[in-house]
Protein backbone atom coordinates (compact mmCIF):
# COMPACT_ATOMS: atom_id res chain seq x y z
CA UNK A 1 0.00 0.00 0.00
CA UNK A 2 3.13 2.45 -0.17
CA UNK A 3 2.67 2.99 3.60
CA UNK A 4 6.64 3.27 3.79
CA UNK A 5 6.76 5.08 7.03
CA UNK A 6 5.13 2.05 8.59
CA UNK A 7 7.15 -0.29 6.84
CA UNK A 8 10.37 1.15 7.79
CA UNK A 9 8.77 1.25 11.36
CA UNK A 10 8.29 -2.58 11.71
CA UNK A 11 11.99 -3.17 9.61
CA UNK A 12 13.74 -1.03 12.09
CA UNK A 13 12.17 -2.59 15.14
CA UNK A 14 13.62 -6.03 13.68
CA UNK A 15 16.72 -4.70 13.69
CA UNK A 16 16.84 -3.22 17.14
CA UNK A 17 14.79 -5.79 18.86
CA UNK A 18 17.32 -9.07 17.54
CA UNK A 19 20.71 -7.59 17.17
CA UNK A 20 22.05 -10.49 18.08
CA UNK A 21 20.70 -11.98 15.17
CA UNK A 22 22.33 -8.85 13.05
CA UNK A 23 25.84 -9.22 14.37
CA UNK A 24 29.00 -8.51 12.09
CA UNK A 25 30.39 -11.29 13.68
CA UNK A 26 28.61 -13.55 12.51
CA UNK A 27 29.94 -12.30 8.73
CA UNK A 28 31.00 -15.35 7.15
CA UNK A 29 29.88 -17.45 9.58
CA UNK A 30 25.89 -17.13 9.63
CA UNK A 31 24.02 -16.87 6.39
CA UNK A 32 20.54 -16.41 4.85
CA UNK A 33 20.47 -18.82 1.59
CA UNK A 34 16.81 -18.80 0.58
CA UNK A 35 17.21 -22.03 -0.54
CA UNK A 36 19.41 -25.72 -1.24
CA UNK A 37 20.00 -24.21 -4.85
CA UNK A 38 21.83 -20.77 -3.57
CA UNK A 39 24.03 -23.14 -0.79
CA UNK A 40 24.75 -25.34 -3.58
CA UNK A 41 25.62 -22.58 -6.02
CA UNK A 42 27.57 -20.65 -2.91
CA UNK A 43 29.80 -23.84 -2.44
CA UNK A 44 30.25 -24.40 -6.39
CA UNK A 45 31.84 -20.41 -6.04
CA UNK A 46 34.05 -21.68 -2.94
CA UNK A 47 34.95 -25.17 -4.74
CA UNK A 48 35.23 -26.21 -0.89
CA UNK A 49 32.97 -27.28 1.87
CA UNK A 50 31.49 -24.33 3.55
CA UNK A 51 30.40 -24.70 7.32
CA UNK A 52 28.28 -22.05 8.36
CA UNK A 53 24.86 -21.66 10.13
CA UNK A 54 21.42 -20.67 8.24
CA UNK A 55 20.22 -17.92 9.94
CA UNK A 56 16.73 -18.35 11.71
CA UNK A 57 15.62 -15.26 9.79
CA UNK A 58 15.78 -13.76 6.61
CA UNK A 59 18.80 -11.61 7.56
CA UNK A 60 19.87 -10.67 3.72
CA UNK A 61 15.64 -10.30 2.71
CA UNK A 62 14.67 -7.64 5.46
CA UNK A 63 17.99 -5.58 4.28
CA UNK A 64 16.99 -5.99 0.86
CA UNK A 65 13.53 -4.81 1.69
CA UNK A 66 14.89 -2.32 4.07
CA UNK A 67 16.20 -0.90 0.90
CA UNK A 68 13.12 -1.19 -1.14
CA UNK A 69 11.94 1.24 1.84
CA UNK A 70 14.86 3.84 1.88
CA UNK A 71 14.88 3.99 -2.15
CA UNK A 72 11.04 4.94 -1.91
CA UNK A 73 11.71 7.92 0.63
CA UNK A 74 15.10 8.72 -1.79
CA UNK A 75 17.58 8.00 0.45
CA UNK A 76 19.74 6.03 -1.66
CA UNK A 77 23.09 6.33 0.13
CA UNK A 78 21.48 4.16 2.97
CA UNK A 79 19.83 1.95 0.70
CA UNK A 80 22.87 1.31 -1.46
CA UNK A 81 24.50 0.49 2.57
CA UNK A 82 21.48 -2.08 3.36
CA UNK A 83 21.87 -3.98 -0.05
CA UNK A 84 25.36 -4.10 0.69
CA UNK A 85 24.56 -5.79 4.17
CA UNK A 86 21.85 -7.93 1.91
CA UNK A 87 24.61 -9.37 0.67
CA UNK A 88 26.78 -10.22 3.27
CA UNK A 89 24.35 -12.30 4.52
CA UNK A 90 23.80 -13.70 1.29
CA UNK A 91 25.85 -13.55 -1.24
CA UNK A 92 24.56 -14.65 -3.83
CA UNK A 93 21.25 -13.34 -3.55
CA UNK A 94 20.11 -11.70 -7.21
CA UNK A 95 17.60 -9.42 -6.53
CA UNK A 96 19.92 -7.81 -4.06
CA UNK A 97 22.89 -7.65 -6.80
CA UNK A 98 20.87 -6.19 -9.26
CA UNK A 99 19.40 -3.58 -6.88
CA UNK A 100 22.74 -2.57 -5.85
CA UNK A 101 24.06 -2.49 -9.69
CA UNK A 102 20.98 0.36 -9.77
CA UNK A 103 22.29 1.56 -7.04
CA UNK A 104 25.59 2.33 -8.22
CA UNK A 105 24.71 2.89 -11.75
CA UNK A 106 22.66 5.86 -10.01
CA UNK A 107 25.58 7.29 -8.02
CA UNK A 108 27.78 6.94 -11.04
CA UNK A 109 30.25 4.09 -9.65
CA UNK A 110 30.21 2.44 -12.80
CA UNK A 111 32.71 -0.20 -11.99
CA UNK A 112 31.05 -1.80 -9.02
CA UNK A 113 27.60 -1.49 -11.33
CA UNK A 114 28.87 -3.39 -13.68
CA UNK A 115 30.59 -5.90 -11.31
CA UNK A 116 27.11 -6.35 -9.48
CA UNK A 117 25.55 -7.02 -13.19
CA UNK A 118 27.92 -9.75 -13.96
CA UNK A 119 27.58 -11.15 -10.48
CA UNK A 120 23.95 -11.59 -10.86
CA UNK A 121 24.30 -12.96 -14.21
CA UNK A 122 26.48 -15.77 -12.52
CA UNK A 123 24.21 -16.55 -9.93
CA UNK A 124 20.79 -15.95 -11.90
CA UNK A 125 18.54 -19.63 -11.76
CA UNK A 126 15.83 -18.71 -13.75
CA UNK A 127 14.71 -16.55 -16.80
CA UNK A 128 13.43 -13.73 -15.50
CA UNK A 129 16.58 -12.92 -13.50
CA UNK A 130 18.86 -13.96 -16.15
CA UNK A 131 16.39 -11.28 -18.50
CA UNK A 132 16.86 -8.33 -15.92
CA UNK A 133 20.59 -9.01 -15.40
CA UNK A 134 21.11 -8.48 -19.19
CA UNK A 135 18.71 -5.38 -19.24
CA UNK A 136 21.14 -3.84 -16.17
CA UNK A 137 23.96 -5.11 -18.69
CA UNK A 138 22.28 -3.43 -21.23
CA UNK A 139 22.03 0.14 -19.22
CA UNK A 140 25.61 -0.11 -18.72
CA UNK A 141 25.98 0.50 -22.80
CA UNK A 142 23.17 2.90 -22.71
CA UNK A 143 25.22 5.14 -20.88
CA UNK A 144 28.75 4.23 -22.39
CA UNK A 145 26.75 5.14 -25.68
CA UNK A 146 27.93 1.73 -26.63
CA UNK A 147 24.60 1.85 -28.38
CA UNK A 148 25.03 -1.42 -30.58
CA UNK A 149 26.14 -3.43 -27.80
CA UNK A 150 23.21 -1.69 -25.59
CA UNK A 151 20.55 -2.84 -28.45
CA UNK A 152 21.80 -6.68 -28.10
CA UNK A 153 21.87 -7.20 -24.77
CA UNK A 154 18.33 -5.36 -24.36
CA UNK A 155 17.12 -8.17 -27.27
CA UNK A 156 18.63 -10.93 -25.56
CA UNK A 157 16.77 -9.82 -22.05
CA UNK A 158 13.72 -9.60 -23.45
CA UNK A 159 13.91 -13.08 -25.02
CA UNK A 160 14.65 -14.48 -21.60
CA UNK A 161 12.07 -11.76 -20.08
CA UNK A 162 9.20 -13.18 -22.82
CA UNK A 163 7.34 -14.72 -20.26
CA UNK A 164 7.22 -12.66 -17.47
CA UNK A 165 5.37 -9.37 -17.04
CA UNK A 166 4.08 -6.68 -19.52
CA UNK A 167 5.71 -3.71 -17.93
CA UNK A 168 9.19 -5.55 -18.16
CA UNK A 169 8.79 -5.93 -22.07
CA UNK A 170 7.65 -2.29 -21.99
CA UNK A 171 10.66 -1.02 -20.64
CA UNK A 172 13.14 -3.18 -22.92
CA UNK A 173 10.57 -1.47 -25.49
CA UNK A 174 11.25 2.00 -23.90
CA UNK A 175 14.99 2.04 -23.73
CA UNK A 176 15.32 1.06 -27.56
CA UNK A 177 13.14 3.98 -28.33
CA UNK A 178 15.30 5.84 -26.48
CA UNK A 179 18.43 4.87 -28.26
CA UNK A 180 16.12 5.95 -31.54
CA UNK A 181 15.89 9.19 -30.46
CA UNK A 182 19.58 9.72 -29.56
CA UNK A 183 20.87 8.43 -32.76
CA UNK A 184 18.50 9.36 -34.55
CA UNK A 185 17.65 6.11 -36.69
CA UNK A 186 15.46 3.36 -36.53
CA UNK A 187 17.05 0.39 -34.57
CA UNK A 188 16.89 -2.88 -37.01
CA UNK A 189 17.39 -6.56 -35.79
CA UNK A 190 21.29 -7.36 -36.07
CA UNK A 191 22.18 -11.00 -38.14
CA UNK A 192 22.76 -13.78 -35.96
CA UNK A 193 26.39 -13.09 -37.11
CA UNK A 194 26.73 -9.49 -35.94
CA UNK A 195 24.97 -10.77 -32.41
CA UNK A 196 27.45 -13.33 -31.98
CA UNK A 197 30.53 -10.83 -33.08
CA UNK A 198 28.85 -8.14 -30.69
CA UNK A 199 28.18 -10.70 -27.85
CA UNK A 200 32.17 -12.36 -28.27
CA UNK A 201 33.23 -9.21 -27.91
CA UNK A 202 31.14 -8.49 -24.71
CA UNK A 203 31.87 -11.39 -23.05
CA UNK A 204 35.87 -11.22 -23.52
CA UNK A 205 36.18 -7.66 -22.43
CA UNK A 206 33.62 -8.28 -19.14
CA UNK A 207 33.96 -11.14 -18.13
CA UNK A 208 38.29 -11.40 -18.61
CA UNK A 209 38.29 -7.93 -16.82
CA UNK A 210 36.22 -9.05 -13.81
CA UNK A 211 38.72 -12.22 -13.56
Amino acid sequence: NQEYTNARKCIEKILNDYPENFSEDNYGEVFSFQDVLELYLYTLILDNEVNFKQSPIDNSGIYQVYAEILIAQNEFDKAIKSLETSLKWDPVNVEALLMLADGYSFKGIKEKSINCTLKALDFSLNCSSIGRAYRSLGDYFYSEKQYEEAVCTYLISSSYLVRSSIKDIGEIEEKISLIEKETSSKINMPTLKRAKEIMKKVYDVLFINET
